[in-house]
């Protein structure tokens, strides 16, 4: 895993956020508008090289920032950039899962195999990505503050609807 920018300190007193798919479309604008809302930033993409420009954008200058590989249908790549954050801010307050994969294909031509890499990533992807982030805070003993799924996915995946906290199945009992 390639950890291609870290600015500021080890340890952040600001709230940490970690974003998927930060380098392209709206996943370079949310970094910029949670940077000048005060948080600190782990910022992923499946090659971490892409968001130099992103990371070296003055809204973040005063940001602590890790660049971070993830490649959400993997899930080692997943446990390794969550276990990085943790690693860099000691926490996590925010997930933002902007990160998915589409095929510009008509849906007659598509491929068992490419709606397959389509549902790994939009769905198998941020379901393990959110359940590793919780399993982390839960484990530090930190209450889930919020973790943002599409909506559609999050009725689907999670029966609670949108999470802002973590649904009850999983605290331990």
């Amino acid at each position: 895993m390639a950890q291609t920018t870290t600015t500021g300190d080890a340890v952040s007193r600001r709230p940490i956020a970690l974003v998927t798919g930060a380098a392209t479309g709206i996943g370079t604008a949310i970094p910029h508008a949670l940077g000048r809302a005060g948080y600190d930033l782990a910022l992923s993409a499946r090659d971490a090289r892409r968001l130099e420009p992103v990371v070296s954008h003055s809204d973040l200058s005063g940001c602590a920032t890790l660049s971070l590989d993830l490649d959400l249908p993997d899930l080692g790549s997943v446990a390794a950039a969550v276990g990085a954050t943790f690693e860099r801010f000691g926490r996590l307050d925010v997930l933002v899962n902007n990160a998915g994969a589409t095929l510009r294909k008509a849906a007659l031509e598509m491929t068992e195999g490419e709606w397959d890499e389509v549902l790994d990533a939009n769905l198998k992807g941020t379901f393990f990505l959110t359940q590793e982030v919780v399993r982390r805070v839960v484990s530090a003993g930190e209450r889930c503050r919020s973790s943002i799924l599409p909506r559609r996915m999050a009725s689907s995946v999670f029966p609670t609807g949108l999470l802002t906290a973590c649904p009850r199945r999983a605290l331990p009992r």
